[in-house]
């Protein structure tokens, strides 16, 4: 499913038709969050991800599901293309008005003659004939293509055959970027203000991530909802059981029981068969969303979040819920 969206992506930028949906994003999120998505498979290869990001909150005017589906595709190939046990390096570094993401392993490497055609389609290095895990070649030509769209250059450094390769993409900063807005100052656009109200609104939220469960705690306890946070399927599942919310919010990538099995056991539970529900997550293509819903959510969300799109979700399933009981 996730070969043929890339396919139709490039097919899409390849004819002018695919539109990116910009918006003031931060790096770090964007980071993280391709790392999530890669998360299951460095845990298969027994890899480490290290992240170096910027102390300081940076900003891009990007599309941020277009920006990770980018790092997420470098950071795959890392993965796929790297020993057992590798450390695999991911840092963001600001410099000269421009972000510079750098992906960086210790995997089969890349001929110095091939440096370039890597990124064409459909492109496979003969050094990495052996692995199992190969795709069809087109990751590295799409994420090209969605930097271009973005005003920025991807390049690839290697030292050569089985000395690692590191891939950096650079995209110019938001020409807000320094810009800090003061309380007196006129509102940004989707400032939390601007987001509707969920007064006594008990939503659970599940995520093992610590930062994006408190990202999504945040935005919603200022709105006035009642949160309750846990970090696995089994712990959401015994607070259904205790105190049934009024939302389920779900992230889908998780150790042990993920989120397609939390929401098919919460779909038998007799005690909340119809408990409203959305996957919190960046499995963000059009297949994820459609295995999503299948599974038993009635909404999906892609990650880094957008705070109107997260609060009007859990007003409409709150209200859904309201008039079903």
């Amino acid at each position: 499913m996730r070969l043929v969206d890339d396919l139709v992506d490039v097919s899409r930028i390849t004819r002018d038709r695919l539109e990116l949906r910009r918006t003031r994003v931060e790096v770090a999120s964007v980071v993280q969050q391709a790392v999530e998505t890669c998360r299951p498979l460095a845990e298969r290869g027994a890899q480490t991800i290290e992240l170096a990001l910027p102390e300081r909150p940076v900003h891009l005017d990007a599309d941020p599901v277009r920006l990770v589906q980018v790092v997420g595709n470098l950071l795959g190939n890392a993965c796929k293309f790297s020993p057992r046990g590798e450390t695999i390096r991911v840092a963001a570094t600001p410099q000269d008005g421009e972000v510079v993401l750098s992906v960086k392993d210790g995997g089969v490497g890349i001929p110095p003659e091939k440096l370039e055609s890597v990124f064409e389609m459909f492109v496979q290095l003969e050094a990495a004939a052996e692995s199992t895990r190969l795709g069809l070649g087109i990751g590295l030509t799409l994420s090209r293509r969605l930097v271009e769209l973005h005003g920025g250059t991807i390049e690839a450094h290697s030292e050569g055959v089985q000395r690692g390769s590191t891939f950096r993409v650079k995209v110019p900063l938001s020409p807000m970027a320094s810009e800090d807005p003061t309380p007196n100052g006129p509102q940004p656009r989707g400032s939390l203000a601007d987001l509707p109200l969920l007064d006594g609104i008990r939503v659970l939220v599940v995520d093992n991530e610590p930062d994006a469960r408190g990202l999504v705690s945040a935005i919603l306890e200022n709105r006035g909802a009642e949160v309750t946070a846990v970090e696995s399927a089994a712990e959401a599942l015994e607070e259904i059981r205790k105190h049934r919310p009024d939302v389920l919010l779900s992230d889908i990538a998780m150790p042990g029981e993920d989120g397609y099995a939390l929401i098919r056991k919460v779909r038998l539970a007799a005690s909340a068969p119809l408990l409203p529900a959305a996957a919190v997550t960046a499995f963000a293509t059009a297949g994820d969303r459609a295995e999503a819903l299948d599974a038993g959510y009635q909404a999906h969300l892609a990650k880094p979040i957008e705070p109107s799109e997260l609060t009007a979700v859990v007003a409409a399933l709150a209200r859904r819920a309201a008039i079903e009981n």
